[in-house]
């Protein structure tokens, strides 16, 4: 049994259909893809301002740890450590 392929110059409507179709849904892809990156950079703006104050409420801790150490190994090698905070 073998079958004879032919090659003719006709194009059926369900290969036109086939490739219109593959062809909107690559523009309807491509217009999501769009608004998903505008979210994408909303919520990155929003995630460094958090990481901001975040950092520096870190630092202002980390300050005052620092000025409580010095204080404490003032103490204890006995040379106090004028801060200017009140003891």
């Amino acid at each position: 049994m073998t079958q004879n392929w032919n090659i003719d110059r006709t194009i059926s409507v369900g290969l036109i259909l086939a490739v219109l179709f593959q062809a909107g849904s690559f523009i309807w892809y491509g217009a999501k893809f769009d608004s998903r990156v505008v979210v994408l950079e909303t919520n990155r703006q929003t995630d460094v301002q958090e990481q901001k104050a975040q950092n520096q409420a870190i630092t202002s801790k980390m300050d005052d740890l620092s000025t409580r150490l010095a204080r404490i190994e003032g103490i204890l090698l006995g040379k106090p450590v004028d801060n200017g905070a009140p003891q």
